[in-house]
């Protein structure tokens, strides 16, 4: 198969001069102007084979110093892979035979939030130490990945398994369907009980370290959210009518949940050798602002 390989040199102002040595005249040439990403922009930094964008409903063949914005989806087919920077906070390696969506991009410093949507494939992602109020996470079907700051991969098998794989740092496994927030604001205000039931299980959420990894199967995800649905319609019953039978059946259900949540073990060499190459992807500087031009 012919492949097209581009290499990427992020350009600020770089300037070329060719001086002629015995008093010739001398000779200035600049690069053409780069555009440098906007806060709600990814950078394309890198991509090798066949790599497709779409954008407006338009797909086009991706390239080197390309934009990604929200809602943009990604498409890397067979012997392919491509690099997308966001920002300071991230650098993603999108692996071959995957598909992705970007549903959330804001790079700004302090208020960050990059979301990542994978519909099928592998992805490794290297995130700078994010700040309380900032957030990066990689989605599949059946979970969310969120991380502060780390080194990891996610990769799902059409979209119905979930691997998740840690190299530095640590990463927060919770069911994509998991609304705890929205739970809560149904309980009553005066039952403290409940709402410490909920918190339970939203303490008990998956934490994948350091050279560990966990795989949640279609099977597994599918018993978590029977169970889920049975707790939202018992918070639904105690919104309607607070009584003792509704509660109870909250308490056992939170109790169940936390018991089902999946458990972690250790890295396999396999995964750990896919994951090397994170040690090479570098998070280039760039300016907060965003859209200026460079010469």
């Amino acid at each position: 198969m012919f492949k097209k390989y581009y290499l990427f040199y992020f350009i600020f102002p770089i300037f070329l001069f060719l001086v002629s040595c015995g008093g010739g005249d001398t000779q200035s040439t600049s690069v053409s102007a780069v555009d440098i990403p906007k806060n709600t922009q990814g950078l394309i930094t890198f991509t090798t084979g066949d790599v497709q964008k779409l954008q407006n409903n338009e797909w086009s063949e991706a390239e080197i110093n390309d934009f990604i914005e929200k809602g943009d989806t990604v498409k890397v087919e067979s012997d392919s892979f491509c690099e997308i920077q966001f920002g300071n906070r991230a650098v993603i390696k999108i692996e071959e035979n995957t598909e992705l969506v970007i549903p959330s991009l804001n790079t700004n410093q302090g208020s960050s939030e990059i979301g990542i949507k994978m519909l099928a494939g592998t992805v490794l992602s290297k995130v700078n130490k994010l700040a309380a109020e900032e957030s990066f996470s990689v989605q599949t079907k059946t979970a969310a990945c969120g991380v502060r700051g780390t080194q990891f991969m996610v990769s799902t098998e059409g979209g119905t398994d979930t691997l998740l794989a840690v190299k530095e740092g640590s990463v927060v496994l919770v069911p994509t369907r998991f609304d705890l927030e929205g739970l809560k604001e149904k309980i009553p205000a005066d039952r403290a009980d409940l709402i410490s039931a909920l918190n339970n299980i939203e303490e008990s959420f998956t934490v994948v370290n350091a050279d560990e990894e966990i795989e949640v199967s279609p099977e597994d995800m599918s018993r978590i959210e029977r169970t889920y649905d049975d707790l939202e319609n018992a918070v639904s019953e105690i919104a309607e009518k607070d009584d003792e039978t509704s509660a109870g059946k909250v308490k056992s259900l939170s109790q169940l949940l936390v018991r089902e949540l999946a458990s972690t073990v250790p890295l396999t060499e396999k995964h750990r050798n896919e994951m090397e190459y994170l040690d090479s992807m570098v998070i280039r500087e760039l300016p907060e602002n965003g859209g200026n031009r460079y010469y």
